[in-house]
């Protein structure tokens, strides 16, 4: 609960696995509660199944930037990789 009560102090958030240990239910909250915020979000992630309604995405492989751009083209890319 505290890290959603904190969606609401600043506009810039930083999310580093952000549904690594959530069950279901509270993944679908505090999706419910990231997709309100208006400002600057950044989303480090594995599970590219959470992508699809971000505006960029950056695909970074090894260190390296494979992939900059929506998660449609993203998912072409990372068929081929």
């Amino acid at each position: 609960m505290s890290l959603l009560r904190s969606l609401y102090a600043s506009d810039n958030y930083i999310f580093d696995e952000p549904e690594a240990n959530l069950d279901v239910d509270s993944k679908q909250i505090f999706n419910k509660y990231v997709d309100c915020i208006s400002g600057m979000k950044i989303i480090i992630t594995h599970d590219l199944d959470n992508l699809n309604d971000d505006d960029k995405v950056l695909y970074l492989k090894e260190g390296n930037l494979i992939y900059k751009g929506n998660y449609s083209g993203l998912k072409e890319v990372v068929d081929n990789v």
